[in-house]
Formats: C-alpha cells, structure tokens, sequence
C-alpha cells in the first residue's frame, strides 16, 4: 500500500483478504510478510474468519453405503477400498480363483456401483495383493516373489493389461500405498 496509510490500518485490511490473497500478499513486503508469518496474526485471521462464510474442505459426518449383493453377500471373498477417479472404488478379489473386480461408486448416490472390470491376477498361484490406483489409473499392487521373503511393488494396467515392475522391493509385508491431496502450505511453517 502507501507509506501514508498508517501501518495498523494496513494490517487491518490485510485480515480482510480471502486465503489465496493473503499468501499473495506475503510476497508485497518484508513487513507485510513478517507481520502475516507471526503466530498472532494468524491467531487474529482465524478468529477474524470465523465470522466469514465458510467454505467446507472436509467433513466427518459419515453416512452408510449399500454394496450391491454382489459385492456384499459372497462368501470367501476380499473387499479393499480406494480412491479411483476421485470417487470411491471397491477391489473384489476372489480367493478361490485369480479373479479381481474393480467396481466404482455412482455420482451422487450412495446404492449405485458401477462394475469397471473384471481382470484375471497377473500372476496366478502367487500373492498380488491390491494396493491403490495411481492418478494415470493404474492398479497398484505387491507381488509376492515366490520362494523369498520379498516382494515387488508393480502397476497393471487396466486397459492393455500391461504389468509395469516398479522395481520396488520391500520385506516382510511392508509395502504401503496412501493417496494424498495436494493443499496450500500451512501460514506458520516456514519457507521450504
């Protein structure tokens, strides 16, 4: 701003701005930026913002799912869980043969399962277990190395049916997928 207006009022204006502003107005000035880094500003813009409409980023308000009696009343059979295409995505796999489906949750409503595939395991006889989906939409899965206490992290994809070995070895049943969500840096973490 102006070095007319007193600083204070400056700061006062600052706590006014929406999240994505007020990350662009650290970089104004040195002082801005010390004053929108510190533990009370932020404090401040919390309580500030508490009376500004809010925008739901997440909730934990939970609600029941039907499976479709398909997936629901089998018996001998693995449901994993996932994320695929932003929606949820339920891995069937059948114990007694080499069978996985992959089934999508409709938009919208929660009893409307959409079956995506039905793909044979790659690799019959041996443990490949599912782990999640990329974002390019392949199956992730680890891949017991027979005879070994290893196994391989590998992606099959599920158009071509291509199984990519990500060259990824792990012991011990220790390998692990998670998804993430990438979101703004905290206000009160420094600079990386």
């Amino acid at each position: 701003m102006s070095d007319h207006i007193p600083f204070e009022l400056q700061v006062d204006i600052i706590k006014r701005l929406p999240i994505k502003l007020l990350i662009q107005a650290r970089s104004v000035s040195k002082a801005w930026k010390s004053v929108i880094d510190s533990p009370d500003f932020i404090a401040d813009y919390t309580v500030h913002n508490h009376d500004q409409p809010q925008h739901l980023l997440i909730s934990e308000e939970f609600g029941e799912i039907y499976l479709p009696n398909e997936l629901a009343f089998r018996d001998k059979v693995e449901l994993h869980l996932f994320n695929y295409c932003d929606s949820l995505a339920v891995i069937r796999q059948r114990i007694l043969d080499d069978m996985i489906q992959v089934w999508r949750k409709g938009n919208g409503d929660s009893k409307s399962f959409i079956k995506l595939f039905t793909i044979k395991k790659p690799y019959r006889y041996m443990s490949s277990l599912p782990l999640g989906f990329r974002m390019t939409g392949e199956l992730m899965m680890r891949k017991a190395n027979n005879g070994e206490d290893s196994e391989t992290l590998i992606d099959y994809d599920l158009f071509s049916h291509h199984i990519n070995d990500l060259g990824i070895e792990s012991k011990c049943s220790s390998l692990l997928v998670c998804s993430y969500k990438e979101s703004l840096i905290l206000l009160d973490q420094s600079d990386i």
